[in-house]
């Protein structure tokens, strides 16, 4: 349990039966005004996805095995945020290390800029951190125009590294975090 200011939040990985859950708020992140330039994918399309889907993409990332999902609950159980990376092994092919792509994150309008984003990010962190793969690093794609999220990864050390790539209306720009020294995630600075 999270204590931001006076509210208090849960950060905790999807579980089997969250389906359900998972497919309203990631229809309402798709909904979200914001989603031209924060999601490659469109809501138009996903709206349309079977059942089956929503609970493929829970069982995917509820395992941690090759992708995670974490999301944050409110005090009345009320999902207001998630984020899901999906893992990335080194091969010939890029990567050339070992790396967790962050592909999905999303705060619900009314919370954004309450402290919740940086908890969530922070566990999903930690499981990136904790892999027996030991990954590298961690990238995401930022829409050009998505200044706010860019700040915001900037302030947890995310970095461009030069990488882009066309994105809708505009360029997304490739930003990694590299992994921290193993004393300073034991000191809780990572």
């Amino acid at each position: 349990m999270h204590q931001t200011g006076a509210m208090r939040i849960e950060i905790r990985q999807v579980e089997a039966g969250d389906w359900l859950r998972m497919k309203e708020l990631r229809l309402r992140a798709l909904a979200d005004p914001v989603s031209e330039v924060a999601f490659g994918e469109l809501y138009e399309d996903a709206v349309g996805y079977p059942d089956d889907v929503w609970r493929d993409r829970v069982h995917r990332t509820r395992t941690g095995e090759t992708a995670a999902t974490f999301v944050a609950v409110d005090a009345d159980g009320t999902w207001i945020g998630m984020v899901t990376g999906v893992v990335e092994p080194a091969g010939e092919e890029a990567p050339k290390v070992p790396q967790v792509h962050l592909v999905g994150m999303y705060v619900v309008p009314e919370f954004r800029g309450a402290g919740v984003a940086e908890p969530l990010v922070g566990a999903f962190l930690d499981w990136v951190w904790e892999r027996p793969e030991d990954v590298q690093r961690v990238r995401l794609w930022v829409h050009g125009e998505n200044r706010r999220a860019e700040g915001f990864y900037r302030r947890l050390g995310f970095a461009p590294d030069g990488g882009t790539m066309p994105f809708r209306s505009a360029l997304a720009h490739r930003m990694l975090l590299a992994r921290p020294a193993r004393s300073a995630r034991r000191n809780g600075q990572l």
